[in-house]
């Protein structure tokens, strides 16, 4: 999603790190699925390795003593003569714990170099790696640390089943042998769309936008092309849905792009969700820039009530700066979410529902660029 005319940017709370500014927070570097296993992973076996081989020594020198008496501060061997004193194993076993952890220290070292230098290296995919605990994010204050919370559902989406294909789309398919759907969204800004020829290049649904509130004057405007979408999208045998782009900055104003939205959509039907796109919009006077978390998390939710008491499904669009810095996703979690990530893994740590992981996708029947997107089975 792209509001040009009243949209957004992918920027990226908690704590905050000060590091020199990556090239692009979130951009899809042209890398493969190994790359995201995580190297940290081989350095950590490696100095475990290193300690359990030091005390496999130790406990070897140990069993030479045999049927020998237990001597109270010595290591002997079977004609009693002394081998080790228990100041040598002692000082033996500091010696190993220093060597495995400078050689733990190299070895992070040279992947952040290595990881530095590569042409798709960036210090946010590299920090990513390196703390998993936490979400990471970057701004104009600087890397952002935020804890993930056992208290949401967590994100099950079996990484090793993602492909990603020479074209540059990505598919996966379940442990069980659950295929994820293909879909794209649009608007105006696609133009006119030959969707006979989208729906047989094999995309499955598309998410269609109603309009938007904008983010100067306020208005709620219908989308150009959303009843010639929207018609002629199920009119080729896809399954669609809708999404609108707030800039509500009360509830009543929530409330009043929920109406909108349901009265654009009264004529047809929807498979799939409505959605709030919440992301953070490219002009820093827009309106709703000012508003709190608290009351950017109420107005959300008040959008999302209104269009279920309706009957239909609501969803939650953004990024990871729209879910981490702009409303708290703990009082929000109860509802769907379609997650923007560019890159060949979705980072998202909790449950979602879809994502969107290139906006440089091809389809016929879509000149330019298009929003490419995978609907995971639940």
């Amino acid at each position: 999603m792209h509001n040009t005319d009243d949209e957004i940017i992918d920027l990226d709370l908690g704590d905050t790190l000060s590091l020199p500014e990556p090239p692009i927070s979130d951009a899809p570097p042209a890398s493969s699925l190994a790359k995201k296993r995580n190297p940290l992973t081989a350095i950590t076996i490696l100095l475990a390795v290193t300690t359990l081989a030091s005390i496999g020594l130790c406990f070897y020198i140990l069993s030479i003593k045999s049927d020998t008496p237990a001597i109270s501060n010595e290591v002997v061997a079977s004609d009693n003569s002394v081998l080790y004193t228990q100041e040598m194993l002692d000082q033996m076993m500091l010696e190993a714990r220093a060597e495995g952890a400078a050689e733990q220290e190299s070895q992070i070292k040279e992947f952040i170099r290595s990881q530095l230098e590569s042409p798709e290296g960036n210090v946010s995919e590299i920090l990513r790696q390196m703390y998993p605990e936490s979400v990471i994010y970057y701004d104009s204050q600087g890397y952002h640390f935020v804890s993930i919370l056992d208290s949401i559902a967590p994100n099950t989406i079996n990484t090793e089943q993602l492909s990603v294909l020479e074209s540059g789309e990505i598919t996966y398919l379940s442990t069980e042998g659950v295929q994820a759907l293909k879909g794209v969204d649009v608007s105006q800004h696609q133009g006119a769309i030959d969707w006979e020829a989208v729906a047989d290049s094999g995309v499955d649904y598309a998410m269609i936008r109603v309009g938007f509130r904008g983010y100067g004057s306020g208005a709620l405007v219908l989308d150009e092309c959303f009843e010639a979408n929207i018609t002629s999208a199920r009119a080729a045998g896809l399954e669609v849905g809708v999404y609108f782009f707030t800039q509500a900055i009360t509830i009543a104003e929530a409330q009043e792009e929920a109406q909108f939205v349901l009265d654009a959509i009264a004529p047809y039907q929807l498979s799939y969700p409505i959605v709030i796109d919440i992301e953070k919009p490219e002009d820093s006077e827009a309106r709703a820039m000012s508003l709190s978390v608290v009351d950017r998390t109420s107005i959300v939710k008040a959008f999302c009530d209104s269009i279920t008491a309706a009957g239909y499904e609501p969803m939650l669009y953004g990024n990871t700066y729209s879910f981490f810095a702009m409303v708290d996703i703990e009082q929000l979690c109860d509802y769907p979410i379609w997650y923007a990530f560019y890159n060949d893994y979705p980072y998202y740590p909790y449950a979602l529902r879809s994502w969107q992981y290139t906006a440089q996708g091809t389809i016929p029947g879509i000149d330019g660029p298009a929003d490419l997107n995978l609907w995971f089975p639940e």
